[in-house]
């Protein structure tokens, strides 16, 4: 249900509709565990102290003094005065003690708002007077970002980490690489308004002893905000509210004896997503912690450093966007420097946020293969897969996945039936999709998807008006979540993304026409890389980059894409089209998410565009 005073979803925890293996697993979960992520996190790694838990900068860190760590943060916390309930505003890159503030804030039950320091500035301060709180966690890096945002808000202290904190004052060892990119060593400036990290972990005694009964976790509270990447609102991205209920249930329907997915036992996962993506939080901190595998932090999170953050810190599994994959594979297979690299540690290697084609995908297969990606770990190499649901990660909590997608399109049924391996629901969701009129799909059939199940989030805040159209409820009175992407699910219930809901055009007629019916279309031109049409006022523009290791003929290549999109579209859609090619050095924008920035396409409109009605094939 919804409740009527927050408009946030109510999870059922009758759990009446699921199989018995995952409604067996989720009442396990509603009786014993109803606790925090860390403690969960210390209940599964208590025998493990010695195992290395976090890696950062050629430091090692164990389990057992990553505890301690989170119990003298914690103290600080809680004789700054925090408590259960409070938000407390954080704007943090991925370090050691970004980790340890975290589980802190998990561990005493009070809400981590975690912020970009590129949101609109407005936004920002509104953010952080919504807060309430006194304090604001930062890492000194962005400490001249946020500055004017701080002083014209009401939290009246910075709390300032340095990221060469943990290093001991010692240069990094990857300082010849991170130069360009970010200074380890800046410390913000001293002042009455400003606390560094000594001053913050001198406010407690590290032996001080926690009462963990007093805080009483429940499932049900409400954990971090976080935002989506505001690809469809620029620089003020929605914010995102999860339980700690999402958290527990993501980790634990990806444990072996459930999902059937193979064990992350002594893996090296890098995390590099930003703090305020719910989807690193949880496939870069909380699922490898919850198997007891190795976190490399890598703060800096960049399309052009990306190669070097997998170079450097040899992660064997890793999430990032096909932006930053598709820059890795285009430096590997031309710039003369890495012609030698191989990644052989590299054996999973997954696309997550947004969705990727054909033709990207089997460029970075071609590509991983020649690299000997994975071979370390097995004797073949793995392809980069698709592993979340496109534009409803953060919503959903990535509980659409599908590993080793390549090998597993080479099963006789997609191989007969040539429609593609989809995305595979995670046993704590329930998918389908449904029409206008809110009825069942069939199977094959195009709508919305929808989700239902306690891995959802509980709704959005500070934008509290797009909760009530947010849900749908059945006839049996189940709460579905609508995630504004059209779909459709095979006999196998798989689950195919076709595009955003939001993303076509209504005809004269009345009638719309989705803009992934072109995508689709294009797909199917062998030298295509990539495809994404935006709309600018009445003009539609396609905007189309070609396969980077094929010969192409530029004339060519656009004339096969006009007779496709000819074939398929009626003429009150041609007369709308323009046609962008974007060669191989400039391809597509990543926004600061990672994901393609669709807003600098919308704004670029259709001056480097052709129409389609002026070219001639």
């Amino acid at each position: 249900m919804v409740d009527n005073q927050t408009g946030f979803f109510q999870v059922d925890t009758s759990w009446k509709h699921y199989n018995k293996k995952a409604k067996s697993a989720l009442v396990e979960l509603e009786e014993n565990h109803q606790h925090s992520v860390l403690q969960e996190i210390f209940n599964r790694n208590k025998d493990k102290l010695n195992k290395i838990a976090l890696c950062y900068r050629g430091i090692s860190i164990s389990y057992g003094t990553l505890f301690e760590k989170v119990n003298q943060y914690t103290n600080c916390l809680l004789k700054l005065g925090y408590k259960k309930g409070d938000e407390i505003p954080v704007c943090m890159k991925m370090s050691p003690e970004f980790i340890y503030l975290f589980l802190s804030i998990s561990r005493i039950g009070a809400v981590m708002n975690s912020l970009g320091e590129w949101f609109d500035k407005e936004y920002l301060i509104e953010i952080l007077n919504s807060t309430k709180s006194e304090y604001f966690f930062i890492t000194s890096n962005i400490y001249e970002d946020i500055r004017k945002v701080f002083e014209l808000s009401t939290v009246k202290n910075i709390i300032s980490f340095d990221l060469d904190i943990s290093l001991g004052g010692d240069k990094s060892h990857f300082e010849e690489y991170e130069s360009p990119f970010i200074d380890l060593h800046y410390s913000a400036p001293e002042n009455d308004f400003v606390m560094n990290c000594a001053q913050f972990l001198s406010l407690a005694d590290v032996e001080d002893r926690i009462d963990e009964t007093k805080f009483d976790i429940r499932l049900d509270d409400t954990f971090t905000i976080t935002y989506t990447s505001g690809t469809t609102n620029p620089e003020r991205p929605k914010a995102i509210v999860h339980a700690v209920r999402s958290y527990m249930t993501i980790s634990r329907f990806k444990d072996p004896d459930i999902s059937g997915l193979g064990t992350m036992k002594n893996l090296v996962v890098l995390a590099h997503f930003p703090a305020y993506v719910h989807a690193g939080l949880t496939t870069s901190i909380t699922d490898p912690l919850f198997r007891s595998c190795c976190i490399a932090l890598e703060p800096i999170y960049d399309k052009t450093y990306f190669i070097h953050a997998l170079m450097l810190n040899k992660p064997n599994f890793v999430c990032a966007s096909v932006g930053f994959w598709g820059d890795v594979a285009k430096k590997l297979l031309f710039e003369s420097q890495y012609k030698n690299v191989t990644m052989p540690y590299l054996f999973v290697a997954t696309v997550s946020g947004e969705g990727m084609n054909k033709g990207e995908e089997r460029f970075l297969n071609k590509v991983a293969k020649m690299h000997e990606f994975g071979v370390d770990k097995l004797p073949y190499p793995l392809s980069p897969i698709k592993f979340t649901i496109g534009g409803g990660t953060s919503e959903s909590s990535g509980v659409l996945v599908t590993l080793y997608k390549e090998l597993q399109e080479k099963r006789p049924y997609y191989a007969w039936c040539n429609r593609g391996i989809g995305l595979t629901p995670l046993g704590c969701c329930r998918v389908k999709t449904i029409n206008k009129k809110g009825t069942d799909c069939k199977v094959y059939e195009v709508g919305e998807i929808i989700l239902s199940g306690p891995c959802t989030m509980k709704g959005y805040c500070y934008q509290n008006n797009l909760n009530q159209y947010n849900y749908i409820m059945d006839d049996e009175c189940v709460i579905w979540l609508k995630t504004g992407a059209y779909g459709s699910i095979d006999k196998r219930g798989t689950v195919k993304i076709h595009g955003r809901l939001c993303d076509k055009i209504c005809m004269s007629g009345g009638e719309e026409f989705p803009f992934y019916k072109i995508e689709e279309a294009l797909e199917e031109i062998k030298k295509l890389l990539s495809c994404t049409v935006v709309a600018q006022g009445q003009n539609i523009i396609v905007h189309i980059e070609s396969r980077p290791d094929m010969r192409v003929d530029k004339d060519e290549f656009v004339g096969e894409a006009v007779k496709k999109i000819k074939s398929i579209c009626p003429q009150e859609v041609i007369d709308k089209i323009y046609i962008r090619y974007r060669d191989n050095a400039e391809s597509f924008p990543v926004a600061p998410s990672g994901k393609r920035d669709r807003k600098k396409l919308i704004d670029e409109g259709i001056k480097c565009a052709v129409a389609i009605k002026e070219i001639k094939y």
